[in-house]
C-alpha cells in the first residue's frame, strides 16, 4: 500500500475518528455497495462505496459529523486492498483501482467551500491523507470526483474533536434534534407581574419583493414585524456615473475639502447629480429582492416599521479617489433613505467573506467601513439639519458566511 506523504498532527486521545458510524448521504450508488459502507470502520472491498455503474459525474460523497468538531486530519481509502485482490488484479499498477480526480470541501455554514491542497488529478495512491492547520471547524465534509467511470471509497476518516459550546448544526430541510436527556435535576418556574428585563427590540423580516399592488404591506402589517431588512446595491440607485469622480484626488485634504464642500449644499452641489438618482429610486429594480425604493421607504415608514438598509459593494481599493467616489455614493443613498423614510440602520455589504462577494480581505472591509460609516453618519446629520429630524445614525454590523479557516 502506498501512503500520501506528508506531515500530520500529533495524536491526542481525544484525536479519534470522528465520522465513525455517522450518516453518509452520495450523489448515486450500486446496491451491494452503499454509501454508508465508507463510515463502518471497515477497510475491504467487501465493504465499499461504488457511485453507479451508469452515474455521471460528479460524483459526491457526504459525511454529516451531527455535531461541530476542530478537525486537524482527514484520512480516505481507496482501490482494492492488496491482500483481497485476485491474481488477475495484481497485475494491475498500484492504484489502478482508485479515485484518480478528486477534491474535498466543508461547510461553511452557507456553502460548501473547496479545502486548499485537497485536489487530486490522476491519483495512484489507495490511502491519503491531508492534514488542516489551522484546525478546520465544520459538522459536513464532501469528497468530489470527476472520474467518468464509477469510482469506490472504502473508508472515510475524519480526525478531530467536537467543538464545546456550539450549537446541534441543522441541515436545509431538517428540524432540529431534541435532546431526550433527563434533567439533573428539577426545574421551578415562577410567573411575576414585575417586568425583570427586556427582550428583543426589533423582530424583522427580510425583504422579498416589495412592489404596488402587492400585499407586501398588509402581511408586514398583519403580522406585526417591527422592523425590514431592505437590499439595495449601489449599482442599482447610485451608480459611479452620478458622482464626482476625481482621479487626480490623492489625499486626505483634499478629501475633506470636497466632503466639506459637498455637505455645506447637500442637495444643490457639483458632486451628486440627484435628477437620475431620484428617477432610479421611483422606478421598479428587479432582482431577488424586486421592488421600488421611493415606494418601500415611503410604505415602511407609513406602518412605523424600521428599515435596516443593506448596502453592497465591494468596489473599494484604498486609494483616496476611490475613498471619494464610494464616500459619495453611500452618502447620496444614506441622504435619500433617511430624508425618504427616516432610516437610522445601515449595514455595508452582506457576507463580505463569501466566495462571490471576492471574498473581501478583513483589512479591505475595514478600511471601507471607515469610509462608508462616516458617509452614513454625515448623511443622517445633514438630513437633521436641514429637515428638522432628530435621527440617529447606527452603522450595524456585517452579517459573515459562517466559518472561514482564514
Amino acid at each position: 500500500m502506498v501512503l500520501l506523504s506528508c506531515p500530520f498532527l500529533g495524536l491526542h486521545a481525544d484525536n479519534v475518528n470522528v465520522a465513525l458510524h455517522k450518516p453518509v448521504t452520495a450523489s448515486s450508488q450500486q446496491k451491494e455497495f452503499p454509501a454508508s459502507n465508507v463510515t463502518d470502520g471497515i477497510v475491504s472491498r467487501k465493504s465499499t462505496w461504488m457511485s453507479g455503474k451508469s452515474a455521471r459525474p460528479p460524483h459526491t460523497l457526504d459525511i454529516n459529523l451531527e455535531r461541530y468538531y476542530n478537525i486537524n486530519r482527514v484520512v480516505i481509502y481507496t482501490g482494492i486492498p492488496d491482500a483481497e485482490q485476485t491474481e488477475q488484479e495484481k497485475g494491475k499498477a498500484p492504484g489502478f483501482w482508485s479515485v484518480k480526480n478528486f477534491k474535498i470541501q466543508y461547510w461553511d455554514d452557507a456553502n460548501w467551500t473547496d479545502l486548499p491542497d485537497t485536489e487530486c488529478t490522476e491519483n495512484r495512491l489507495d490511502k491519503l491523507e491531508f492534514t488542516f492547520h489551522p484546525e478546520l471547524l465544520t459538522f459536513q465534509i464532501r469528497l468530489v470526483s470527476t472520474d467518468g467511470e464509477p469510482i469506490r471509497i472504502n473508508e472515510f476518516e475524519v480526525y478531530g474533536k467536537e467543538k464545546a459550546g456550539m450549537p446541534i448544526p441543522v441541515t436545509t430541510g431538517e428540524a432540529p434534534r431534541v435532546s431526550q436527556e433527563p434533567l439533573e435535576k428539577e426545574m421551578q418556574v415562577t410567573v411575576a407581574k414585575e417586568i425583570i428585563g427586556k427582550s428583543m427590540k426589533y423582530v424583522a423580516y427580510n425583504q422579498g419583493y416589495y412592489l404596488p399592488g402587492s400585499n407586501v404591506s398588509g402581511w408586514l402589517e398583519y403580522s406585526n414585524v417591527n422592523s425590514l431588512r431592505v437590499w439595495t446595491s449601489l449599482n442599482d440607485y447610485i451608480p459611479q456615473s452620478v458622482v464626482f469622480n476625481d482621479k487626480e484626488l490623492s489625499t486626505l485634504e483634499a478629501f475633506e475639502s470636497c466632503k466639506n464642500e459637498l455637505r455645506n449644499n447637500p442637495e444643490h452641489n457639483r458632486f451628486i447629480q440627484w435628477e437620475p438618482i431620484l428617477a432610479k429610486c421611483g422606478e421598479a429594480h428587479f432582482s431577488t429582492n424586486s421592488m421600488i425604493f421611493e415606494y418601500t421607504l415611503k410604505e415602511l415608514k407609513r406602518l412605523n416599521i424600521d428599515a435596516i438598509l443593506q448596502i453592497n459593494s465591494t468596489d473599494f481599493d484604498g486609494t483616496w479617489s476611490n475613498k471619494w467616489k464610494q464616500w459619495q455614493r453611500f452618502y447620496a443613498l444614506a441622504f435619500y433613505a433617511a430624508k425618504t423614510g427616516d432610516v437610522t440602520m445601515y449595514a455595508m455589504h452582506n457576507e463580505p467573506n463569501h466566495r462571490h462577494a471576492g471574498p473581501m480581505k478583513i483589512t479591505q472591509y475595514v478600511d471601507a467601513m471607515k469610509i462608508v460609516s462616516d458617509a452614513v453618519y454625515c448623511a443622517v446629520q445633514d438630513v437633521n439639519r436641514l429637515y428638522g429630524k432628530n435621527l440617529k445614525s447606527r452603522f450595524v454590523s456585517p452579517v459573515t458566511a459562517g466559518s472561514n479557516t482564514n
